[in-house]
């Protein structure tokens, strides 16, 4: 009997070995696949950053455009809008995790804000309610998606308008161009105001801007991209 306990003794102890290296190896694997996606997930980034690059110079003429600036001002004198900023960012297999400011205009031109400066590269992963707008931005040229600052959950972008005490805002998409087979350039634009205002645009002002927006600015755009 006390060579069958002594047995007994070292098969738990073998199966105990057994156990925690298989708990010692998954744990391993599990590490080895988390390294290996963090990888995989700053080199999806670096990529991103370069075909930003490469597609930034076919907007440049963007810059210099006096005709997108003549619509612009025109928005600004039929709305209470008072800043108006195209933005890019890359939709595709994931979606758009990071927003870069190439274009803007403010009403007030003493305005000291640099907005190409400041919102380079904005990483919009933790607002939700950033996320949330991007998706529906992305999913429909035609949609708008109206923002009212005071009813905006906390995140970034509350934080962005409240810091230029932004009241109401329009966001909606002006193109969508490939890159590569997998992802796409998002443009889109918001047009802002710093107006006290509770109910933010009127329906007439909504009108106006899409007639801009639609018949004068997209085309426009769409030539300047080629």
């Amino acid at each position: 009997m006390e060579h069958i306990g002594i047995i007994i003794t070292q098969v738990v102890l073998l199966v105990g070995i057994i156990l925690l290296h298989k708990r010692e190896m998954s744990k391993l694997k599990f590490e080895k696949s988390k390294l290996i996606l963090e990888k995989a997930e700053i080199k999806e980034e670096r990529d991103i950053a370069v075909k930003k690059l490469e597609y930034l110079p076919r907007i440049m003429n963007i810059k210099n455009s006096l005709n997108l600036e003549k619509r612009v001002k025109e928005m600004f004198k039929k709305t209470k809008a008072t800043s108006f900023l195209l933005f890019i960012g890359v939709n595709g297999k994931t979606s758009v995790n990071h927003v870069s400011c190439i274009w803007y205009r403010y009403k007030d031109e003493n305005t000291e804000i640099d907005a190409i400066e400041t919102y380079r590269n904005v990483d919009i992963t933790k607002d939700e309610y950033y996320k949330d707008m991007m998706y529906k931005v992305s999913k429909d040229l035609n949609y708008y998606h109206f923002v009212d600052t005071m009813k905006m959950p906390k995140g970034l972008l509350k934080t962005i308008y409240y810091d230029e005490q932004i009241t109401h805002s329009i966001v909606g998409k002006l193109a969508r161009k490939p890159i590569d087979e997998d992802n796409d350039f998002l443009m889109f634009f918001s047009l802002r105001t710093d107006e006290d205002t509770e109910t933010g645009y009127t329906e007439d002002e909504v009108n106006n801007i899409r007639l801009i927006i639609n018949g004068k600015i997209k085309p426009l755009i769409d030539k300047i991209q080629g």
